[in-house]
């Protein structure tokens, strides 16, 4: 039996995750936090089973680069943006909520038994980094540079020079045309 550890923010889609994912022959510890996941995880092992935004915005990648031999997988809602970065990270795939209803079913049965979900397409789907992908989700949540760098521990500069990054990249010429961009791209809901 797989051991998966579920780290999703929204209560209802925790829910309904852990429990189609134990229908399908699963053992899920589902978690609201990266550092809850973190902590379970460090006691025993499991397939991590993360929300796309969650590793961003709560850095957690970085509290689980000591465990060894990780697999992550990605949980998003058609944010495209995130799939490069998520191979980079090293990621085992992603799944997009956003798909067809079969889809989404047959890759949770991958997951299910340990196996990979796959990769869905991307088209178009700029190269940012970890910290170009966070300034980029920060210009399109209204935060200033000065509480990114705050944020992040960074000086004010370094993230001026992330956000030149990810414009150059995204061929975007201000933080609305970024907005736009995540908006556009699903990185970031419309609400």
């Amino acid at each position: 039996m797989t051991r998966i550890v579920l780290a999703e923010p929204n209560f209802i889609l925790r829910q309904a995750l852990q429990k189609l994912l134990h229908e399908l022959g699963a053992e899920v510890v589902a978690v609201k936090t990266a550092e809850e996941a973190a902590q379970t995880l460090a006691t025993s092992s499991g397939l991590l089973l993360v929300d796309g935004s969650l590793a961003i915005e709560q850095h957690a990648f970085e509290r689980f680069q000591h465990l060894q031999d990780l697999q992550v997988i990605l949980v998003s809602w058609g944010r495209q943006g995130l799939a490069s970065w998520a191979k980079r990270i090293g990621a085992l795939g992603i799944i997009d909520l956003t798909g067809e209803e079969a889809d989404v079913r047959n890759a949770l049965a991958r997951v299910a038994q340990g196996e990979s979900p796959g990769w869905p397409a991307v088209e178009n789907s700029p190269d940012l980094t970890r910290r170009e992908l966070y300034v980029l989700l920060g210009i399109a949540g209204g935060r200033s540079n000065r509480e990114m760098a705050e944020e992040l521990s960074l000086s004010i500069k370094t993230i001026d020079s992330h956000r030149a990054a990810v414009l150059r990249r995204i061929g975007a010429r201000n933080n609305a045309d970024a907005t736009r961009f995540a908006i556009r791209s699903g990185l970031v809901p419309l609400h």
